[in-house]
């Protein structure tokens, strides 16, 4: 065989083996479902120019307002989809023009913006905190990680602050509260924006075993698999009286914040021994040690990491506390969830 024919041969045979699978861990999404942290910016640094004359940072500030002044804006690129988004303190020099857009002088960048969204905040109280709400923190950490409030004007001025959404209040007797992406922050160090108009969620259930609450439920774009497996994301309800009115709900997603409006979702519970059985259609969550996938050991492994809907394959080696899944994937007992 001639070289060209034999290279011609071996990718065909490569792109056969991928597209059906080997083995190994599910096939990815095909958009990623991590978020960079904001810890490792994407941004590229601006050069700086001194500011229009009558802006400038001021010298002091109230610790209560995150020494920021009261009419301080924040100006970011485009509205927040998923994940986080980044936002800068600003301060407006010219109201907005025919395409809506408003000049803002970018503190952190040390330039002028032109930009449709931009928002006043205002400290977050701790009583007014809800799932769902957009919430802005900075780019600083304490000593175990967690988002943390500014200490200085400089600080506040001089750090890249992000929005993000909130997605559990349960952490907080622990310090923090989460938010989409799985970053953890300071309730003292959260900013509310005014005019947000996502919804906020105050129900809260019992947690379970996988540290999944009786407020949760699994949500898709699609429909349960007949075969193979299907990723779906933990998820609460925006109304949590009439989860799936009409058949269809829109849901907060826990791993990157987004809302969902879909009409495949479910509530779940832990699996019990009589439902081990072939063919069973389960809830995975998408963490493995070593060649095993298993429950989750934290609450935030359980609210940011993606699960996958798939049905259950084998079950000769349930003595082991394993199943094996369509695929050939082996699943820890203990980690399986099934439609209430």
């Amino acid at each position: 065989m001639k070289h060209s024919q034999w290279y011609l041969v071996s990718v065909l045979a490569t792109a056969l083996t991928a597209s059906v699978g080997c083995g190994g861990e599910p096939p990815p999404e095909p958009a990623t479902p991590s978020t960079p942290a904001p810890a490792t910016p994407t941004e590229t640094a601006a050069p700086t120019a001194p500011p229009p004359d009558g802006i400038a940072r001021p010298d002091s500030g109230d610790a209560a307002n995150h020494f920021l002044a009261e009419n301080m804006l924040f100006g970011a690129t485009t509205e927040f989809l998923r994940g986080y988004l980044y936002a800068h303190p600003a301060k407006q020099l010219a109201p907005p023009g025919a395409d809506g857009k408003a000049k803002l002088w970018d503190f952190y960048k040390q330039r002028e913006m032109n930009t449709q969204h931009y928002w006043h905040s205002r400290a977050a109280k701790p009583d007014e905190l809800a799932v769902g709400q957009l919430a802005l923190a900075i780019e600083l950490k304490d000593g175990q990680g967690v988002h943390r409030a500014p200490t200085s004007v400089k600080e506040a001025y001089e750090t890249r602050w992000w929005i993000a959404r909130i997605v559990s209040l349960r952490p907080r007797s622990e310090g923090y509260i989460l938010v989409s992406g799985g970053y953890r922050v300071s309730p003292d160090a959260i900013r509310l924006l005014e005019g947000d108009t996502s919804p906020t969620i105050s129900k809260q259930g019992k947690e379970d075993e996988h540290f999944v609450g009786e407020e949760h439920w699994f949500a898709a774009k699609t429909a349960l698999p007949i075969k193979g497996h299907r990723y779906v994301s933990l998820a609460v309800p925006a109304k949590p009286e009439a989860p799936m009115s009409g058949g269809e709900g829109r849901f907060v997603l826990t791993t990157r914040g987004n809302i969902l409006l879909t009409q495949h979702a479910w509530q779940t519970r832990k699996a019990t021994k009589a439902d081990l059985k072939k063919g069973q259609m389960v809830f995975v969550p998408d963490i493995k040690t070593d060649q095993t996938y298993r429950a989750p050991q934290t609450r935030l492994e359980a609210l940011t990491r993606r699960w996958w809907a798939v049905k259950i394959d084998s079950t000769k080696d349930i003595a082991k506390g394993t199943v094996s899944v369509e695929g050939g994937y082996v699943v820890a007992v203990d980690a399986l969830r099934v439609i209430k």
